[in-house]
């Protein structure tokens, strides 16, 4: 397709309120005739957004188009703009840069000149890069001679220094938008697009100064070590992948450039001994004639799967894959744990057939989770009696299923053995420190229950933020919502004061003096009872008359975990012991707060994207008696939460 002769102006942006409107300064002298500008806002959550609006109304006659996204990177970014582009060059730029003068109108000259097909200068960092004085030299444009041989060696980055021809662009599909960061992943496909392709593309360099950047900017990409050595090794196993006829000898050298970094890391970062497998493998891959890629891979996500610091674009894979989750015994804690997991796995394959294995008893997904499982579990399986008995181990499994991805959420060495018996793609199962599975984590295993299980999606690529189920309530239950708390207009706190134990119970006189605390500062406690609590419904309702009760209320005759779930939804933030009550305030995504006696929370604290606040007893004695939590505190970390979240 041709394209008229213009430039495209591509401005990615992401909370960078301070500088864009001179990155728009020095973009608006371009848009004249054939010229325009796409600004793609990549989820900012400042002001940059409206400060872009705000700059635009200034200006008449200008071509723009502005497009919003949700926080995917800038190589998706790129990528969702590519069909707006109307003229024959693309210049990229980043929301913090500012461009030298003329700068853009020399790069397309220069490029129609030689018959470039991209074209790379340089860039300059000051602190105060926005009165940067740029030269007016000009510097010759020198054809990149080995440009794939280089690029895919070393790697090579930049992107507000490069300009690109929109038919190139296009050919090239793009950035990879399997990575976060596109820099590496452009010039390498145009370099070695003549793999499949019969055409070369041409690459030229320029000493001339083509953007200025802030030094001093925290959190950018380029800073954050761990993302840009993540993704270079990522797109280029990638590119090999696609590519299969590149050199085995240049294979080789790019594979163990790749091992070499992840050892790099790792020793240098993950705290890895010489005296490590990891070691020993990477030296092995020196004399190995050609290392696997797939094995290269591994090692690339085995080092930066866990790193929090690298960001992923939220990638589906939109394939019917069959995956298998067994549980042993699944009672109601047990299976709140499970749920960022499950939401992960359903977030990352949202086509897949999951299926939920209760392998010795129930699973409380089949009755009163049901609400949560109805959207996230294709098929429940209980009471198989599977991973019990030593005698499976010598007969066929039960399962004749092929799945392709089966996840062992249990550690017990025998069931694990009679699990891989099962026919599967990938096993997963962090047994006897991973010892069973097909992939392994970099690091040790988390001490938190349900961030153990959490990580585990991590290693089919789920992501490594937090998800929790979106369960939308239905009309019935929007109706009782609002019948049980008309009267009320105040602000809620959700209090659960039972637990499965009586040892886990902060005493109820406490929780009766919480209750008055928090009306004198009027918010309302809603007290969950269950069961166990029902002997105290009475004294409550004498001493805090104030309170809803709603699981006692007559328009609800049989209490559920949903009840629970909907009506907490609504409250400031949650109160509770270390109890599947506090499991459910939680996953309903409210602030939390919770009291341990005898249980740890560094391994039973309960997990959601909110805050989330642990009080330990053995912090005030050397005793784990929950009673020992004293109120002045629980009142201190009321304080705390209101100044945070009010």
């Amino acid at each position: 397709m041709n394209f008229p002769s213009g430039i495209s102006f591509i401005i990615t942006l992401y909370n960078k309120e301070s500088f864009i409107v001179d990155t728009l300064e020095s973009v608006f002298k371009y848009l004249k005739k054939n010229n325009q500008l796409i600004i793609i806002d990549d989820g900012s959550t400042d002001k940059s957004l409206e400060y872009v609006k705000r700059a635009l109304q200034q200006k008449n006659n200008i071509d723009y188009k502005v497009i919003t996204q949700e926080n995917t990177g800038p190589s998706v970014a790129i990528n969702n703009c590519i069909r707006y582009i109307k003229y024959s060059h693309v210049k990229f730029l980043d929301g913090d840069d500012v461009l030298s003068p003329n700068i853009s109108t020399f790069m397309k000259n220069e490029m129609d000149t030689h018959n470039l097909d991209l074209m790379y200068g340089h860039w300059i960092w000051k602190s105060n890069h926005t009165k940067y004085k740029f030269n007016t030299r000009r510097y010759p444009t020198k054809i990149f001679k080995n440009a794939f041989h280089e690029i895919i060696s070393r790697g090579w980055g930049g992107s507000s220094n490069m300009m690109i021809k929109t038919s190139v662009l296009k050919n090239i599909s793009g950035a990879d938008d399997k990575v976060f960061v596109q820099d590496f992943s452009i010039p390498l496909r145009v370099s070695g697009y003549f793999l499949k392709h019969k055409k070369k593309f041409i690459i030229g360099l320029n000493k001339t100064i083509i953007c200025c950047a802030p030094k001093n900017r925290t959190n950018r990409i380029i800073n954050n070590h761990a993302q840009t050595l993540h993704d270079l090794s990522v797109v280029t196993l990638n590119f090999l992948t696609e590519n299969t006829s590149i050199d085995k000898v240049l294979q080789k050298k790019v594979l163990n450039n790749i091992l070499r970094r992840c050892w790099k890391w790792k020793r240098r970062n993950l705290g890895y001994s010489f005296f490590s497998l990891s070691f020993i493998k990477f030296l092995l891959s020196y004399v190995t004639p050609n290392p696997s890629t797939k094995m290269v891979k591994n090692e690339v996500l085995k080092t930066w799967v866990f790193d929090e610091n690298i960001k992923r674009p939220e990638k589906k894979d939109l394939t019917k894959k069959k995956i298998l989750i067994y549980v042993g015994l699944d009672l109601l804690g047990d299976a709140l744990i499970k749920v960022p997991l499950i939401q992960s796995i359903r977030a990352r394959f949202p086509n897949a057939k999951i299926t939920w294995l209760a392998g010795k008893g129930e699973t409380v997904f089949n009755n009163s989770l049901s609400f949560i499982s109805d959207n996230l579990i294709d098929e429940i399986l209980e009471n198989q009696n599977i991973g019990s008995r030593v005698i499976e181990l010598f007969k066929p499994p039960k399962i004749k299923e092929e799945f392709d991805i089966i996840i062992d959420t249990q550690k017990r060495v025998l069931t694990t053995l009679i699990l891989k018996k099962l026919k599967t793609k990938l096993f997963i199962s962090q047994t006897a420190n991973f010892l069973f599975s097909d992939i392994k984590p970099a690091e040790k295993s988390k001490t938190n229950l349900t961030k153990q299980l959490f990580s585990l999606g991590q290693l089919i690529g789920a992501s490594n933020k937090l998800r929790l189920p979106i369960i939308k309530a239905n009309r019935h239950t929007k109706e009782l919502t609002k019948k049980i708390f008309h009267k009320t207009l105040q602000k809620k706190v959700s209090i659960c004061p039972g637990a499965s134990v009586e040892k886990k119970c902060w005493p109820l006189k406490n929780y009766i003096e919480i209750a008055k605390y928090l009306y004198s500062k009027k918010l309302i406690p809603v007290f969950f009872l269950g069961p166990n609590e029902l002997k105290d419904y009475e004294q409550l309702k004498r001493e805090v008359p104030f309170s809803i009760f709603p699981l006692q209320n007559k328009l609800i005759k049989t209490p559920t975990a949903a009840h629970t779930y909907f009506l907490s939804k609504h409250s400031l933030f949650g109160i509770a012991n270390d109890s599947g009550c506090g499991h459910l305030l939680s996953i309903s995504d409210i602030p939390m707060m919770t009291l341990f006696g005898p249980t740890k929370a560094s391994k039973f604290q309960p997990y959601n994207s909110k805050i989330n606040i642990p009080i330990e007893a053995f912090q005030f004695s050397n005793s784990t008696k929950i009673e020992n939590i004293p109120v002045s505190v629980v009142k201190e970390t009321i304080n705390k939460l209101l100044r945070k979240i009010r």
